[in-house]
């Protein structure tokens, strides 16, 4: 399997001259977008993903771990850290809406983790819910054993007790992807079927997807599906 790989030649990294305050460009990701992370990690669970050309405000220091990081916080108000690589130097300044409470933290730790605004419609993983029945998630790609680097195509049925649950939001991560994105499907029909096609890029051989599903009254489940790229 192939790396994803952004090549911003001939722009300098941002990491270099970035100072609290100054605003900053997502770049080098594609249509891909770039996570946002509530700590400073590449297993840090997410609170967003911020589109290709997103505009962001440096909030703090960069903090080095098992890459390079930039505090941010975005137009919508959410803090969290960003992949430094992925930032270029950005002039134009990002609005946050007067009536989102955002936290100017100063980063009094390394390893502190930056307080978020999350959408109600986007949770961080791992955040604790309301209790719900678990899902059962099914998983099938319409190129199981794709001969070609085109686009895949991804098909979640999500039921509980025999019956489809709609309106669950569904998310996936491809395996060994860098940077890794967790992708946002289509919320699920009347039939509890979501959908989702993206770019393969370089995938070669078995590529391991990880799906997980969240209804509306915080039931959750998830599956683990392969497919083959000859």
């Amino acid at each position: 399997m192939g790396l994803v790989i952004a090549c911003l030649l001939g722009v300098p990294a941002l990491h270099a001259f970035a100072q609290p305050g100054s605003n900053a460009r997502v770049t080098g990701t594609g249509s891909d977008g770039l996570i946002l992370r509530a700590e400073a990690s590449r297993t840090a669970s997410m609170i967003a993903v911020e589109p290709e050309g997103a505009v962001v405000v440096i909030i703090g220091p960069e903090q080095v771990t098992d890459r390079s990081w930039l505090p941010v916080r975005d137009a919508q108000g959410r803090v969290g850290w960003l992949a430094a690589e992925y930032l270029t130097r950005e002039t134009v300044a990002v609005a946050t809406p007067a009536a989102t409470p955002v936290r100017n933290v100063a980063l009094e730790s390394p390893g502190l983790a930056l307080p978020t605004a999350t959408p109600r419609s986007m949770p961080p993983l791992g955040a604790e819910l309301e209790p719900g029945l678990p899902l059962t998630v099914e998983v099938r790609f319409k190129l199981p054993e794709p001969d070609r680097r085109d686009r895949q195509e991804i098909f979640v049925d999500v039921t509980r007790n025999s019956q489809p649950v709609q309106d669950v939001l569904v998310r996936f991560i491809v395996e060994d992807e860098d940077p890794e994105v967790e992708r946002e499907a289509s919320l699920t029909n009347v039939n509890g079927r979501s959908h989702h096609d993206w770019s393969m890029r370089k995938y070669r051989g078995t590529t391991i997807v990880r799906v997980t599903a969240l209804a509306p009254d915080g039931g959750t489940g998830k599956a683990t599906r392969s497919f083959f790229v000859k």
